[in-house]
């Protein structure tokens, strides 16, 4: 179709168009209505209009009665103040950042590494108020995670105490750790009566229960929360393991009565807290020293006299003297601060392999040392003391306690003073101190009290050990089995020297000479029913003489090390000349010998004054005691009812 041909269709329908304005009416489709029924009951809207009038209508009432029926005013009475209610107790705001700050600067020795993860200073706080507080709603812990586990240092706070005081901490940094030591000191982790009620131990579950309020399936991997149990409050730290969980649990009980935590094993043998040093008194009196002293001066000569002390390496003295030192990087060989390496006298590849060469633990125990055993924190800033004999100086106390030995409390002036030498009391009447014994005739004794055994069984190992008398067979390996008696082949002499050179003090010639006759000597291992057998005696001999082990340290059957436990075992009170060579397995006594004189004592294990034996020589003892500890067993090995050994 053309476009001329379109024109005219098109001019008849705009023709048709009506106006804009005006649109076509739709027309209604007929429909029936039906009649909606009346409303039994009034609209919302309805009934508070009606509520309203109601109430103008009451109001209007009151306002047209009479004068005479309105109640009268009230006279004024006198003024009277305002009682005040009682103040409330103002809560103390603990350091929650200082805390989280000094974390970064070395506090919290024992509490390991992990620091980076969550906040320190926030956990302390929650679990310090839900411990003294308890309550209904238990603390939301998802977002209060903490790397470093603060709990083990409750107690034993005396190791970040003698770093604060030492050089290795600098003197901007000084006052945020004793801020941080004086908020802990608030908390109830430095009140001795609270610690004493908690203990620690680990657990496991197959599932969270009702103590994790979280699904092991969708949780992280570590988790800490706070619960309550039957009145006492729990703070575990807890862990994914294969299926379930394992969790380090802090429990106080307020009571006094412990209670484990249902539908848990247990994995370890629960420890109770005690404070060994930092509750709120020992803290503020230390915070109060070192803010009036400041650090204690460097001394070189305490440091030689503490590697002497404790046969260290002189840079090893310097580390544990100087408190440790925070590592600014520890994976670098350089790992010190350069200005305090140079203040220690200290090079790069000494500083370096001293710290690699001493154990955490070991460290751990000499830096908590000195303000255990100090009975005034003072003597801290005097470390030198009385010289380099004083037994009660800082550097005699760290070498104790490096070497494992017991620590006692020492006077407030003992390290002004000389230690004087134990006096020994005076020797028994039953002593033979006038009667010489031959090395020949001492050693056959012994060797006739061991060949009574011969016939329950002797064997020999490779490694020079004299088996006799077969107490527990097993299978048959000789070597797993239990023997009643043990000796070891002569020590060469050029071993017995250097066994000599190791103790301090060195061996005498009669102690060297046994040594080169018969390498030590375990006469009677206790074997005893198991009912009437104690605790302490499952494991011990009757009587012992250390030697020097050969070979490998895994072997079975091998002398007691005298080059290990001479100075272990040796009693705190016994002089320097006194060394341990042996001892007792029924009351753990201990066997001195004297290197000035040669006489030997035995002595209980706490105190060398407490004599209980003296002889003239090691031949009288070995004779005199083979004898008399023969005499208290029977045939058959077994203790005899009423004997002491």
């Amino acid at each position: 179709m053309s476009a001329r041909k379109a024109k005219p269709a098109a001019k008849k329908k705009a023709a048709k168009r009506k106006p804009a304005g005006k649109k076509p009416a739709r027309k209604k489709a007929a429909t029936k209505t039906k009649a909606t029924p009346k409303k039994k009951n009034a609209t919302p809207k309805k009934k508070k209009v009606a509520k309203k009038a109601k109430a103008g209508a009451k109001k209007a009432a009151a306002r047209k009665k009479p004068a005479s029926k309105r109640p009268a005013a009230k006279a004024p009475t006198a003024w009277k103040p305002r009682r005040r209610k009682p103040a409330k107790p103002v809560r103390t705001r603990l350091p929650v950042a200082v805390w989280d700050e000094a974390v970064g600067l070395g506090l919290f020795l024992r509490g390991g590494g992990g620091g980076d993860r969550g906040s320190v200073g926030r956990q302390i706080e929650v679990v310090n108020r839900y411990f003294r507080t308890g309550g209904r709603k238990r603390p939301d812990l998802a977002h209060v995670e903490s790397g470093v586990e603060w709990e083990n240092a409750i107690g034993r706070l005396s190791g970040d105490a003698f770093r604060i005081a030492s050089v290795s901490v600098a003197d901007e940094e000084r006052p945020l750790l004793l801020r941080a030591l004086d908020g802990f000191a608030a908390t109830i982790f430095a009140e001795r009566n609270a610690v004493e009620r908690m203990r620690r131990y680990a657990v496991s579950w197959p599932d969270a229960g009702p103590f994790l309020r979280v699904d092991h399936r969708d949780a992280p991997s570590h988790i800490e929360d706070v619960c309550e149990h039957e009145g006492n409050r729990y703070f575990l730290r807890a862990t994914v393991a294969g299926h379930g969980w394992s969790a380090k649990v802090l429990e106080y009980a307020p009571d006094g009565d412990f209670r484990e935590l249902p539908d848990a094993r247990m994995h370890e043998r629960p420890r109770a807290l005690r404070v060994s040093w930092g509750d709120r008194d020992e803290l503020r009196t230390f915070i109060e020293l070192c803010e009036e002293l400041q650090a204690s001066e460097w001394d070189t000569f305490v440091a030689k006299n503490l590697a002497k002390r404790a046969s260290l390496s002189v840079s090893q003295a310097k580390l544990l003297l100087a408190g440790w030192p925070r590592a600014i990087d520890p994976w670098k060989r350089d790992w010190m601060d350069p200005d305090l390496r140079a203040s220690l006298h200290l090079s790069v590849g000494d500083a370096s392999q001293a710290r690699d060469s001493l154990r955490w633990k070991d460290v751990l125990r000499t830096l908590e040392a000195p303000l255990r055993a100090l009975e005034d924190p003072e003597e801290l800033w005097d470390p030198r003391g009385g010289g380099p004999r004083d037994d009660g100086s800082v550097a005699a106390i760290m070498a104790d306690a490096y070497r494992g030995r017991p620590l006692g409390r020492t006077p407030s002036a003992a390290h002004r003073r000389r230690a004087a030498p134990a006096e020994p009391r005076p020797a028994p009447k039953s002593s033979a101190l006038d009667l010489p014994v031959s090395p020949r005739v001492a050693i056959e004794q012994v060797r006739e009290v061991v060949s009574a055994a011969t016939r329950f069984g002797h064997f020999e190992t490779d490694w020079g050990a004299e088996l006799t008398g077969c107490l527990e067979m097993v299978g048959d390996d000789a070597d797993r089995s239990t023997w009643l008696h043990a000796l070891w082949e002569p020590l060469p002499a050029d071993d017995a020297g250097k066994l000599a050179r190791r103790t301090k003090p060195r061996l005498s010639a009669d102690y060297r000479d046994l040594l080169q006759r018969v390498n030590g000597v375990a006469l009677f291992r206790l074997h005893l029913p198991p009912r009437k057998r104690p605790l302490e005696l499952k494991k011990y001999e009757a009587f012992t003489l250390y030697g020097q082990p050969v070979g490998r340290k895994k072997r079975r059957h091998l002398p007691a090390d005298l080059g290990a436990l001479h100075g272990k075992h040796r009693p705190r009170d016994a002089p320097a000349s006194w060394l341990c060579i042996g001892s007792y397995g029924e009351q753990w006594d201990r066997i001195l010998l004297d290197t000035e004189t040669g006489i030997v004592r035995r002595t209980t294990r706490r105190s060398a004054k407490d004599v209980k034996a003296e002889w003239r020589d090691v031949w009288r003892m070995l004779v005199t005691e083979a004898k008399r500890i023969a005499e208290a067993f029977d045939d058959a090995g077994n203790l005899r009812d009423g004997a002491t050994i």
